[in-house]
C-alpha cells in the first residue's frame, strides 16, 4: 500500500520480521520477484523496478508510469505484464531496468487487477468482467482469445497446468478449465 515495498524474513514462519523497505511513490499493490529484482505494480505510478540483492537496503532501479492504476505484475524473462486497472493489460520491456519501455497494451473491458502468464498466454482477472485470456505472442499487439464472465468480481488469478484459480470477490474461489484458452469453462 502507501508504505511501498516491505522485505520480510520468513525463515521462521512463526516469527516473520521485516528486514528492509523502500517507500515508493503511490501505493504498492502487487509484487513479482525475479532473481534479485522486485517488480512492483505501484498504482497511479505504474511499474517500479527495484534491486533487492541487499534485502536490508532495496534500491530503486527504474520506473515506467502507466495510464491506469497498476494493480498486479507478472514477469517472464525481460518482459513485465502489468494489470493496469481500468486500462487493461500493459506489456513492458524490462531488459534495461533503469529504463523500462512500453511494448504494447490491450484495454480489457473490466478492471485488470491481476495477471498470470504461461508461455504466450496471459490470464487477467478483470473485475466484474471475469477472466480474460490474452494472446501475448506479439507483444506490440496483444489480443483477447477467450473469456469467462465469473459471477463475482475477479481480482486474483493463479494457474496450475490447465486450471485457473480465480479469486472472485464475494463469490469466493472459481476453478476454471483453460485447456482450451478460447473457451474457458468453470
Amino acid at each position: 500500500g502507501d508504505r511501498g515495498l516491505r522485505v520480510i524474513d520468513v525463515s521462521s514462519p512463526a516469527a516473520p520480521r521485516e528486514v528492509g523497505a523502500l517507500d515508493t511513490p503511490g501505493a504498492a499493490n502487487g509484487v513479482f520477484l525475479a532473481g534479485d529484482t522486485a517488480y512492483v505494480a505501484n498504482q497511479d505510478q505504474g511499474l517500479r523496478v527495484i534491486d533487492v540483492s541487499s534485502p536490508a537496503a532495496p534500491l530503486n532501479l527504474g520506473a515506467l508510469d502507466s495510464p491506469g492504476a497498476a494493480a498486479g505484475v507478472f514477469v517472464v524473462g525481460t518482459t513485465a505484464y502489468v494489470a493496469d486497472g481500468d486500462r487493461g493489460l500493459r506489456v513492458t520491456d524490462v531488459s534495461n531496468p533503469a529504463a523500462p519501455r512500453d511494448l504494447g497494451a490491450l484495454d480489457t473491458p473490466g478492471y485488470a487487477g491481476s495477471v498470470f502468464v504461461v508461455g504466450s498466454t496471459a490470464y487477467v482477472a478483470d473485475g466484474i468482467r471475469g477472466l480474460r485470456v490474452i494472446d501475448v505472442s506479439t507483444p506490440a499487439a496483444p489480443r483477447e482469445i477467450g473469456a469467462l464472465d465469473t459471477p463475482g468480481s475477479a481480482n486474483g488469478v493463479f494457474l496450475a497446468g490447465d486450471t485457473a484459480y480465480v479469486a472472485d470477490g464475494d463469490r469466493g474461489l472459481r476453478v476454471i478449465d483453460v485447456s482450451s484458452p478460447a473457451a474457458p469453462r468453470e
